[in-house]
């Protein structure tokens, strides 16, 4: 699942500022620049999910998370009909060689069936992870404080260290 939805990622993001700059008339650093939205979502939002994920199980953000992407990446279809980021870009390899780059048109073409086969990929991330991973189960019996002996730890590949007095070695 991983693997699909970074492999989708991965090629979205390579052509779209390509598209940017050849399709919309953006300069090479508008067009990198119209990314870091993505960049700073994925460093705000990271840290939470993982958070999210280990108080409610990884099944939701893993199904739905690609579905969503999915339907962004489908939406970048929009991001050829016209210059406006904040219209066409914001909301947010099929076909294309090498002539295809120097016309705009066979490139916006080109760019939209790729981000439609990517949405598409992501769609599928997101189904095989509905269908393959489960949560956890919760034991109940797990909700007590651990006892303090065995809130420590070793970084050592040895036994876990204990503070009670009974298994302390005599002299």
């Amino acid at each position: 699942m991983t693997f699909i939805v970074y492999a989708a990622l991965t090629g979205a993001t390579f052509l779209f500022p390509l598209v940017l700059q050849v399709v919309s008339g953006y300069s090479p650093l508008a067009s990198g620049l119209a990314l870091v939205p993505l960049t700073v979502i994925m460093l705000a939002l990271s840290a939470r999910s993982g958070q999210l994920a280990a108080q409610i199980g990884p099944r939701l953000q893993l199904s739905a998370g690609p579905f969503i992407t999915g339907v962004g990446l489908a939406m970048l279809t929009f991001s050829t009909s016209g210059p406006s980021y904040v219209i066409y870009v914001l909301p947010a390899m099929a076909g294309i060689t090498g002539p295809a780059y120097l016309n705009p048109d066979a490139l916006a073409a080109g760019f939209r069936t790729a981000v439609l086969i990517s949405g598409g990929l992501c769609a599928a991330g997101g189904l095989l992870a509905a269908v393959t991973i489960t949560n956890p189960r919760k034991d109940p019996g797990t909700a007590a404080a651990p006892a303090p002996e065995e809130c420590l730890h070793c970084g050592l590949d040895a036994p876990p260290l204990t503070t009670s007095v009974s298994q302390a070695a005599g002299p």
